[in-house]
């Protein structure tokens, strides 16, 4: 990567990371209040806040806060749906909820730490295709 672009994610980075206790104050209020009213709507709500905070540490390399809130959405998307089936996943939520807020109280937060990325698409196995059989493929 080239370093204005290190830089501009580090950027980033610094920013999610002050902003983190905001973000879990939001999705704790909305939590309670879909575990409260149960209804469409409140679910709704605290699952399109799970989802993108989801997506933006997961673009950001904090993999296991993404991969934490990634469980959380799996097991809330379906009560989108099926309503009556929201009072079975509540334990579970609640429970990684608590690890969350739990994990928030450590300096530095556990759910903050970057994994390691490798140098190269080679170190994960990937080989790039060539753009000729990419279109070849397309066509």
């Amino acid at each position: 990567m080239s370093s204005k672009l290190d830089q501009k994610l580090t950027e980033f980075r610094i920013t999610f990371i002050a902003e983190f206790d905001d973000k879990l104050a939001v999705l704790i209020k909305l939590w309670s209040e879909a575990r409260t009213s149960q209804s469409h709507d409140t679910i709704k709500q605290f699952r399109f806040e799970v989802h993108s905070l989801k997506g933006s540490s997961g673009t950001l390399n904090f993999v296991t806060l993404s991969d934490r809130l990634g469980m959380i959405e799996e097991e809330v998307a379906p009560c989108e749906e099926q309503i009556n089936q929201f009072k079975n996943i509540i334990p579970f939520i609640d429970r990684h909820m608590n690890s969350m807020i739990e994990a928030s109280r450590n300096n530095p937060n556990p759910l903050l730490v970057l994994k390691e990325m490798p140098d190269s698409l080679n170190e994960l196995g990937v080989v790039p295709l060539k753009r000729r059989s990419v279109l070849q493929h397309i066509i």
